[in-house]
């Protein structure tokens, strides 16, 4: 009754008892439900303060961890996600942490072993795809998270379809994408998660992406936003294996939107997204052996993705007058010297200029990503691990013979032009360690002329780094023919497909222009010469096995 109580101070000070007496499991199951139900209605009522609320998702998280009945746990669950909607973003904070620790707690009791969650064996002995009674509560709840991250009711939690305002939907699409990395065994091996996984939050997210391509729809909103992609890489990083369509669709789709006007947040965040795949050395080969190794196939996700990289790369490099940056590459060099120490380098949303050399900065990390996760690769294929015990491994070996093959050229040109541009000792110093590792990655698997050729490019910034940064136009020419960068406007107009694959020539190549006559001079004759040497050493290098490294 206390509970049920009106009187904020009463109705606080009954839930605190009803918490202490739920711990101590000293309710009766009547009790517990009437509980459940004045909590609920408490969570409804908007006179009863901020005191009452924060009391309120308390009693509901104990009542979780105290009870496994499902309509009480659904009630205690509604009741935390109903205080979301409070006024007071620490009131809505507090209650989203509390509704995820209760939705993990109510996933912390399910098995990832398959047998553990399925029915009793039928009479005549097999199992039947039903699931016990916890698995059924945490298989409903993610579901209903999923319809509220798509902006649909929750049956449920009892929430239809006017409740998924913005703050509902960021904080689903985040507890979703939680749990599901979480508890990854139990989405891939138990058939009933593994559909919810596909068919509730994938199909969600893909929504969210084609929505965003639609002129007739409401543009999205920077926190959703944030919240749909970090998401969608939660899912692709962990279940890249299991949903192998849902991830082609998101990774086309991002690749895609990059070459389409958007506002700068997003492109960053999109780019971010295809970062963490380039720099996940797994889904890089597993991509590529998806993918981009079938001669039939007319998807490299993989190789695009780099190539992607690349080309955002090459465009921050060029004079962007339009961009709001004066010098896309200083800003560059000064946030990987912030990432280096630790601080916080993502701009605000409404910071357009700055996200024009954030996506840069990511871009470039990509970059060096990909020539490490390669190298990475590389290595451990022809190696083995020995921390891990593992031995060499041919196919993985012939797979990431054909990445260096495929990507190792436009590594190359990019890692070789940013080294010539850049200032910064941080930064040069992680172009040299990824030009490093990839030389080291193609020395084991016996690509020496590709090897030979990253060596080259590390020698000759030892050796002549002050006359490549005066004269450095030949060797990127075609970069200062970029699309401006606008705010808003697509970095890389570009078609990403088979047929824009590798590094374009330089400007007035095949019409045997001179681009640079009026700077060019011995010095800079030999820098090309050797850019010339290196090109094609790689054209004739990783397929190719050579002597030892």
């Amino acid at each position: 009754m206390a509970c049920a109580s009106h009187t904020p101070s009463i109705a606080a000070s009954g839930m605190t008892l009803a918490q202490k007496l739920l711990a101590d499991r000293a309710l009766s199951p009547e009790q517990t439900r009437a509980v459940a139900g004045a909590i609920s209605d408490a969570a409804r009522v908007d006179a009863g303060g901020d005191v009452t609320r924060l009391k309120c998702v308390q009693c509901a998280l104990a009542l979780v961890q105290s009870v496994e009945d499902e309509a009480t746990t659904s009630t205690a669950m509604a009741a935390c996600v109903r205080v979301l909607m409070a006024e007071s973003e620490g009131v809505s904070a507090t209650a989203a942490a509390t509704t995820r620790q209760a939705a993990f707690h109510v996933f912390s009791k399910v098995q990832p072993d398959p047998a553990s969650v399925t029915a009793t064996p039928t009479r005549e002995g097999a199992r039947v795809p039903t699931l016990t009674a916890v698995a059924e509560t945490a298989l409903v709840l993610f579901e209903d998270l999923c319809a509220l991250a798509g902006g649909k009711g929750a049956e449920w939690l009892g929430f239809d379809k006017g409740f998924a305002t913005e703050r509902v939907k960021i904080f689903a699409l985040d507890a979703a994408a939680e749990i599901a990395a979480d508890n990854a065994a139990l989405f891939v091996d138990v058939p009933a998660f593994h559909h919810a996984l596909r068919h509730k939050l994938c199909a969600a997210l893909v929504t969210h992406l084609q929505s965003w391509q639609r002129s007739d729809v409401e543009e999205v909103s920077a926190p959703e936003g944030r919240a749909v992609l970090r998401c969608v890489d939660a899912v692709i990083g962990a279940f890249h294996e299991a949903v192998p369509a849902e991830t082609e669709m998101f990774l086309t789709t991002l690749l895609a939107s990059l070459q389409t006007e958007m506002d700068p947040w997003r492109r960053s965040y999109t780019l971010d997204v295809i970062k963490s795949v380039v720099m996940d050395k797994n889904l890089a080969r597993f991509l590529h052996a998806a993918y981009d190794s079938h001669k039939d196939s007319h998807k490299m996700i993989f190789q695009d993705s780099v190539l992607m990289l690349v080309r955002v790369t090459r465009a921050g490099l060029a004079p962007q007058p339009e961009s709001g940056v004066e010098d896309i590459l200083a800003a560059v060099t000064v946030l990987h010297r912030s990432k280096g120490k630790a601080e916080d380098v993502v701009p605000d949303d409404e910071d357009g200029a700055a996200h024009i050399a954030f996506s840069v900065f990511l871009a470039m990390e990509g970059v060096m990503g990909a020539a490490h996760s390669i190298a990475s690769l590389a290595t451990e294929a022809a190696e083995g691990d020995q921390k891990a015990g593992t031995a060499p491994d041919d196919l993985a070996a012939r797979d990431a013979t054909e990445m260096v093959a495929s990507c190792s050229e436009m590594l190359l040109e990019t890692l070789e032009t940013v080294m010539t541009h850049a200032t910064g000792e941080a930064l040069v110093r992680d172009l040299l360690r990824a030009l490093q590792a990839f030389a080291q990655g193609c020395g084991v698997l016996g690509a020496t002329d590709t090897r030979d050729a990253f060596i080259a490019a590390i020698c000759h910034f030892a050796a002549a780094s002050g006359l490549f940064r005066r004269s450095h136009s030949r060797c990127t020419a075609y970069i200062h023919a970029a699309v401006p960068m606008t705010m808003s406007s697509s970095i890389v107009p570009v078609d990403v497909s088979s047929s824009a694959r590798g590094v374009p020539p330089p400007v007035g190549a095949e019409e045997g222009e001179n681009v640079d006559a009026a700077a060019a001079g011995d010095d800079v004759e030999g820098a090309a010469a050797h850019r010339s040497f290196a090109r094609s050493n790689i054209v004739h290098s990783a397929a190719s096995p050579a002597s030892s490294p």
